[in-house]
């Protein structure tokens, strides 16, 4: 479980914490009584790395495998190895 929900109970009355799923907060029997900020992640490239053709296709690379991850995220992945 997260460091901070661990500590929270000992040491402090309250706490500010970057949650995804609020699942740690909850499993160390604590509760969210406000939410301060939604925080949306981007991918941010400088204009000198995307210029060069070499690094904006590893850029465009793993922008796609993050946006693919992103998509995949609440399905379910089989491998198997058939004779």
């Amino acid at each position: 479980w997260g460091a901070t929900e661990v500590k929270a109970p000992e040491l402090v009355d309250a706490i500010v914490e970057l949650t995804e799923t609020g699942s740690s907060l909850r499993a160390n029997n604590l509760r969210i009584i406000d939410e301060l900020v939604a925080s949306y992640p981007q991918m941010i490239a400088n204009r000198e790395a995307w210029q060069d053709d070499w690094k904006r296709k590893k850029i465009e690379t793993l922008a796609l495998m993050l946006r693919a991850a992103l998509a995949a995220e609440d399905k379910v992945g089989l491998k198997m190895n058939v004779p």
